[in-house]
C-alpha cells in the first residue's frame, strides 16, 4: 500500500497521494437511450464534436449496462483488444489485458514481464523514447531491470497508438515536478501500476479535441487507480472517516474489500483533481460512497476551501482481471471562473 500523508509540494508523487472532491452530476431526465445511442456514436466516431460523456455520472447507463461489476466492452474497444493482444505477444515483453471505454475515458493495461536486466539490446528500447528508460534506470541505482516508471509509459505509449492521439514517438513522456506524467498539449491522462500490472487512461476530451487549433489548457482532467484485492489490510483508520467505516458493507462486497475500494477511489479523484489545486489533501477531507452500478459519489470538504475551483467530478469502478484487482477511474472539471 502506498505511504499516506505526501504533500502536494513539486517534490512529491501525485500517485502516491489520494484525496479529493465530488459534485455528483445528473442523467438529463433519465433519458438513458439517448445518452446510450451518444456514447455508441462517440465510440464510432471518436472525430466528431460533441458535448463530452465524462461530464455526466451515467448512473443508469451504469445499471443497465453492467459496466461496474462485469466487463462492458463497446465493440470497438474489443476489436482494438483482439488485434492488440495478437500482435504484442508476451514473447516480447509485455501483452494488452484490457482496453475499453468508461465515461471517464479511454484506458488500456497490460501484463509486463519484469525478468532480466535492461542493456542496449533490450526489447523495451523498441516501444519507449531512449530518455524514458534511461530516467526509469535512474529512478533506482539497485536495479536494473523494469521499473514500473516504465510499465506505465508503456502502457500509455500503447494506448496512444491505439487511439487517434498517434505514437508521440519523438517527445518522452517523462514526469514533472509533482511526478504526473508529462503528455502532449491538450491531453490529460493518468497512470497506475500495480506489481507487474499497469494501466493508463485518456480523458475524453482529449480524444475528442485532438487537432483543434489553439487548446492552451485542459478543462476535464482525469486520473485512474489499480489496486489488487487482498484479503487482509489494515488501512481504514488512515485513509476513511468515521463516518465511511460505519457505512461499510452496503455493496455487497465485505468491509475489507469496500475499504481498499473506496482508497482506490480516493486515488483516481485525487490524481483528477490535482492538476486544479496543486495542494495536498488529507484522507479525512473527504468522503466517498462506492454504488454497486459502477459509479461512485462524495464529499469534499478542503480545510483550504479551495474545492471551490472545481465545477464537478464524476468517479467510477469495477473488478477486473477474474476479479482480483480494482480499477478506478475518475474525471474533475474545473470551474470556469471569469
Amino acid at each position: 500500500m502506498r505511504k499516506v500523508g505526501r504533500k502536494g509540494s513539486c517534490n512529491s508523487a501525485v500517485d502516491g497521494g489520494i484525496y479529493f472532491s465530488l459534485v455528483k452530476a445528473k442523467l438529463f431526465g433519465g433519458r438513458l437511450t439517448t445518452v446510450y445511442a451518444l456514447f455508441l456514436l462517440l465510440a464510432a466516431f471518436p472525430s466528431a464534436p460533441t458535448t463530452m460523456i465524462s461530464a455526466f455520472t451515467l448512473k443508469g447507463f451504469s445499471t443497465n449496462y453492467n459496466f461496474g461489476r462485469s466487463r462492458f466492452y463497446s465493440v470497438i474497444s474489443k476489436n482494438l483488444l483482439d488485434t492488440q493482444s495478437s500482435s504484442t505477444a508476451s514473447a516480447k515483453g509485455f501483452e494488452i489485458v484490457f482496453h475499453d471505454r468508461s465515461p471517464d475515458g479511454l484506458y488500456l493495461g497490460i501484463r509486463v514481464d519484469q525478468d532480466g536486466d535492461i542493456d542496449s539490446s533490450h526489447w523495451l528500447y523498441k516501444y519507449l523514447h531512449p530518455e524514458e528508460v534511461r530516467f526509469g534506470l535512474d529512478l533506482s541505482k539497485r536495479h536494473n531491470n523494469i521499473r514500473p516508471f516504465h510499465m506505465g509509459r508503456l502502457a500509455m505509449r500503447q494506448l496512444f497508438l491505439s487511439s487517434q492521439l498517434g505514437s508521440y514517438e519523438h517527445e518522452p513522456m517523462l514526469r514533472d515536478c509533482y511526478g504526473r506524467p508529462i503528455l502532449p498539449k491538450g491531453v490529460s491522462g493518468s497512470i497506475s501500476h500495480k506489481r507487474n500490472i499497469a494501466v493508463a487512461i485518456v480523458s475524453n476530451e482529449s480524444l475528442f479535441r485532438k487537432g483543434d487549433e489553439g487548446i492552451s489548457s485542459v478543462h476535464h482532467h482525469v486520473g485512474v487507480d489499480i489496486e489488487l484485492i487482498t484479503p487482509k489490510t489494515n488501512i481504514g483508520k488512515r485513509v476513511l472517516t468515521q463516518n465511511e467505516r460505519d457505512n461499510l458493507g452496503m455493496i455487497g462486497l465485505s468491509k475489507t474489500e469496500e475499504t481498499l475500494l473506496r482508497f482506490s477511489l480516493k486515488e483516481s479523484i485525487y490524481k483528477a483533481i490535482h492538476p486544479v489545486l496543486n495542494q495536498y489533501i488529507g484522507f479525512q477531507e473527504a468522503e466517498v460512497t462506492p454504488h454497486e452500478n459502477g459509479t461512485a459519489t462524495a464529499i469534499l470538504n478542503l480545510k483550504s476551501g479551495n474545492q471551490t475551483q472545481i465545477e464537478y467530478i464524476t468517479a467510477h469502478w469495477e473488478k477486473i482481471l477474474d476479479n482480483e484487482y480494482f480499477l478506478t477511474s475518475a474525471t474533475a472539471t474545473a470551474r470556469n471562473i471569469r
